[in-house]
């Protein structure tokens, strides 16, 4: 039954009243819209303000019957909001300033910035942070994470100075790159002395006005052997795996280089390029020795990033100038240029990658028979080899003494080359799992000498816990 409507109270049978006619969503609806003027349910015990007039609009399909638009001085007051709101919005920076009803100025771009809707003056422009429109009963858009009302929220307001002084920056901040557009990541220039520069040591930074700063690849093999005092020696170990977590292994164990295998190893050249990857992080001389002196397979390595190559089954003076036009650029050499598909140049952010390659790359060349020892001294001397290897095991095996790297002769070899190697100006190296003979060696004037292999050291220490551990 519909109840009465009482002094100040509603009429009776409103649609407002009767959610169990028209439906809950219709009775929110005219809740709201009685809110709007005013208005407060009866069942909440607040004396009306005034006697709203019984106004109703024919319901519409589906709808409930809502209250008609009560005209008079409500109206108009809402109608000068309305008209107030669009000339903010519709407001540019060079406006003048409006008179208020106080007698103080109005600034409309204040206006704009506490409601955010500086940056569009269409109707469709958006009405706060975020896109949000102002809370029912505000006049304004809450302010909302983040959001200082400047720039519609896209962009966080700088600290101010005492929070400055407390990180330890500079009363200024950050100052803006010269020819910088804005404020960004790529465009700031911290000050001298300012704790973002700290923070900023280990990052990838952009120079001012926008360009990269310049990749600095490892020194090579080379320059290491160069920088090493009178008499000293580099010892280094193979990797024979395959394996990138044995590269790394190797890499972060101390030792001044190691050689990757592709000759005596199932390594591909995407297994290279992993292990190449896994000894980056550490201060060691990667090199690769690749399977044959193909032109080809240099390109590859080259370009997969290794800075240091070691040929092997070298035994004469033309194919070690074969293996040095390979492994250089035009006019020097023939290596294909691909320096902007490569890992080689960091896919062309080394500055001048393509005309100072030769100072990024050292290549070594394997000196495994009679004939190539003999002419070791000659070998040495040619333009763009950096060293020569020698391999006892396949030098042993072609003076028919196969197996028995330390016999007399095959030392006495060794030796001889290492010798005449060192009088051409080039650095000498040797393969020696013996300590004794690796420290004879190096006192021969050996610069780098490999003492031992992944695998080697895996099977020998497996074997040495099952011998230690078998029947216990």
């Amino acid at each position: 039954m519909a109840r009465p409507a009482g002094r100040g109270g509603p009429p009776a049978g409103r649609a407002q009243d009767r959610p169990d006619v028209e439906g809950h969503a219709a009775g929110r609806r005219n809740r709201r819209a009685g809110l709007r003027h005013g208005l407060r349910r009866p069942d909440l015990g607040v004396r009306h303000r005034r006697r709203p007039r019984a106004v109703l609009q024919p319901a519409h399909r589906g709808g409930a019957r809502l209250r008609a638009p009560l005209p008079g001085r409500g109206a108009r007051r809402h109608g000068r909001r309305r008209a107030a709101r669009r000339r903010v919005r519709r407001a540019r920076p060079g406006d003048p300033l409006e008179p208020r009803g106080d007698g103080r100025a109005l600034d409309r771009r204040h206006d704009q910035r506490q409601r955010g809707t500086r940056c569009g003056g269409h109707r469709g422009a958006r009405r706060g942070p975020g896109g949000h429109r102002p809370a029912l009963g505000r006049r304004h858009a809450l302010p909302q994470r983040g959001h200082r009302g400047d720039r519609c929220g896209r962009r966080r307001a700088g600290r101010s100075g005492p929070r400055r002084r407390l990180a330890g920056q500079p009363p200024g901040g950050a100052r803006r790159a010269p020819g910088g557009r804005g404020v960004r990541a790529g465009g700031l220039v911290h000050a001298t002395g300012g704790g973002g520069a700290r923070r900023h040591v280990l990052r990838r930074l952009r120079a001012a006005g926008g360009r990269d700063v310049p990749l600095l690849l490892s020194s090579t093999l080379r320059a290491r052997l160069a920088a090493l005092p009178d008499g000293g020696t580099l010892f280094g170990a193979w990797v024979c795996s395959g394996s990138p977590a044995l590269a790394e292994i190797t890499a972060g164990s101390g030792l001044g280089w190691m050689l990757i295998d592709m000759e005596h190893s199932p390594a591909s050249l995407q297994d290279v390029q992993a292990q190449l990857w896994a000894a980056s992080a550490c201060d060691i001389a990667a090199a690769v020795r690749l399977p044959s002196d193909n032109p080809v397979v240099i390109k590859q390595v080259l370009d997969l990033g290794a800075q240091n190559i070691v040929v092997p089954m070298v035994s004469s003076v033309e194919q070690a100038r074969s293996i040095a036009a390979a492994a250089q650029y035009p006019p020097a050499g023939m290596r294909g240029v691909g320096a902007a598909f490569a890992r080689s140049a960091r896919w062309n952010r080394v500055p001048d990658y393509l005309t100072t390659a030769a100072e990024h790359v050292s290549v070594i060349v394997q000196l495994e028979s009679r004939a190539g020892l003999e002419a070791a001294g000659q070998i040495a001397g040619v333009e763009g080899i950096d060293g020569v290897f020698m391999g006892p095991a396949d030098l042993a095996a072609d003076l028919g003494l196969i197996g028995q790297q330390g016999a007399p002769e095959v030392v006495a070899a060794v030796e001889s080359a290492i010798a005449a190697a060192v009088g051409a100006g080039a650095f000498a190296g040797v393969n020696a799992f013996d300590p004794q003979a690796a420290r004879r060696y190096a006192r021969a004037g050996a610069s780098f000498v490999l003492v031992g292999a992944d695998v080697t050291l895996v099977a020998q220490g497996t074997a040495r816990l099952a011998a230690e551990f078998s029947g216990a």
